[in-house]
């Protein structure tokens, strides 16, 4: 629950407690005013009994509240109006209860006086416990009652009646500090009662997450056997037949029929591999092993390793590389995993003869940032408004031509988030989408001057102005 939450979760469990006293509250209410009245009645005749009445009219309103929030069971933002509704039935009981003070005083007779001053003490040394749990309406109660008694015996004049007039204001003032004390001590027991709730549910979250994680792991896992098999042998065979390696397979058809048969089984087999490790990453079994690594040999080497594919659907892989952030602090597999990915969305998405590049720059925060872009998308700007913060719902928009998108932008977040960075897409700014990757300043270790942009071979750069869609370039 959130701390912003507390202070009323604790206030309404207060007002039901208060509530929960009510049978106490008006038992004492009912009992009381017919004993006062009972023993007084010889002195008081009829005031008593009309005071009685007045009494009892009031319990059975209170009564009727009482009954009505246990009917309505308000929600917690309601509990102060009906905290003050209380107080207020309280307050009206005080003063009934102070103006028999003053109704049914007899002077000169002891016993009368006794009887009035043991209830009036004994209501308000009950209403500790049983309206302290609110202190507004155990203040409203005692107080009219008690400074009635009080008033009453300041107006007898006598030295001893002033000296108890005394005593009882005395008493309001114990009595009211008592039910401070009291009230203080049990909202800190609820308070502390909802921390043990909260941490019980944390722990108990907690370990349910621990056992879908166990679970999930040895799924995958087992999961990972059953599938790598019937895959590996697929790709064996596969790979056999494309290389004719026992005879001719005789029609071409047969051929591409078995070169998709291979594609598909390596598409497969990369998804596999990125739902075990985005599976590893969120049950935080992979741990980042930190070392100095050169940034631009990790990009030359991801862009090398995907020259093929590119250059078979003519697509142009541009490099542009700081030389101020070429040396950096961090995993090598998790950064060549990183490469790879984006580089595969970003082929995934771009249409045959376009463009993906692959940028490193430094912010104004000298944040490392790696771009990768690409000109057009297989989505348009509608479908994908509103999912950067989620890679899993755009990589199946933007997937090229109906290839498996699989889970690489995902698993590319994860990794980056490990390093203490972040990933952020758009692909709102046509014809070009982007993804850029944030890692932070700490993690830069040296640079040997400014950006610069270099071709993979002489000549590229007319190449790139004559239109060519199968130049690969890196640095």
């Amino acid at each position: 629950m959130p701390a912003a939450a507390q202070p009323v979760w604790v206030q309404a469990e207060q007002v039901a407690i208060l509530y929960g006293n009510g049978k106490v509250i008006l038992l004492a209410n009912t009992l009381n005013p017919a004993l006062v009245a009972a023993l007084l009645w010889q002195w008081t005749g009829t005031t008593a009994i009309f005071w009685m009445a007045a009494v009892w009219l009031l319990t059975l309103a209170r009564g009727g509240l009482m009954y009505a929030y246990r009917k309505i069971r308000p929600a917690p933002a309601e509990t102060r109006r009906w905290a003050l509704l209380f107080a207020l039935g309280s307050a009206a009981s005080g003063l009934v209860w102070g103006a028999g003070c003053y109704l049914l005083f007899v002077p000169g007779e002891t016993i009368a006086q006794l009887v009035i001053a043991c209830v009036v003490a004994g209501m308000a040394a009950g209403s500790i416990v049983t309206l302290g749990v609110w202190l507004p309406a155990a203040v409203a109660f005692m107080t009219p009652m008690l400074m009635g008694q009080a008033i009453v015996l300041l107006l007898q004049g006598d030295r001893q009646y002033l000296i108890m007039a005394g005593m009882t204001v005395l008493m309001w003032a114990i009595f009211t500090v008592v039910t401070v004390i009291y009230n203080r001590s049990l909202r800190r027991s609820l308070t502390l009662r909802l921390e043990n709730l909260s941490l019980g549910e944390r722990l108990e979250q907690a370990h349910l997450v621990e056992i879908g994680n166990q679970a999930k792991t040895r799924f995958f896992a087992t999961m990972s056997h059953q599938l790598r098999t019937p895959l590996n042998a697929i790709l064996g065979f596969s790979q056999i037949l494309q290389s004719e390696m026992f005879g001719p397979v005789g029609s071409d058809q047969y051929k591409d029929y078995v070169r998709s048969i291979n594609d598909s089984a390596q598409q497969l087999l990369r998804m596999i591999d990125e739902v075990l490790l985005l599976s590893s990453i969120e049950a935080g079994k992979v741990q980042l092993e930190d070392q100095q690594m050169d940034l631009r040999e990790a990009v030359k080497t991801a862009v090398e390793g995907l020259r093929e594919t590119a250059e078979a659907r003519g697509v142009r892989l541009v490099t542009d590389l700081s030389d101020a952030c070429a040396v950096v602090r961090a995993d090598q597999f998790a950064v060549r995993q990183i490469l790879t990915n984006l580089l595969l969305s970003a082929l995934n998405s771009v249409p045959d003869g376009g463009q993906v590049s692959i940028a490193t720059s430094l912010d104004q925060g000298r944040r490392l940032i790696l771009k990768v872009a690409h000109s057009g998308s297989a989505a348009s700007p509608q479908e994908t408004a509103g999912k950067a913060e989620n890679p899993a719902e755009i990589e199946p928009l933007v997937a090229h031509k109906g290839e498996q998108a699989g889970f690489g932008l995902s698993v590319a977040k994860a990794l980056i988030e490990m390093h203490g960075g972040s990933l952020d897409l758009d692909s709102d700014k046509a014809p070009h989408s982007v993804a850029a990757a944030r890692f932070p300043a700490d993690r830069i270790v040296a640079g040997r001057g400014q950006a610069k942009r270099t071709p993979s071979a002489p000549g590229d750069d007319d190449r790139k102005d004559a239109g060519s869609g199968n130049g690969v370039r890196f640095g």
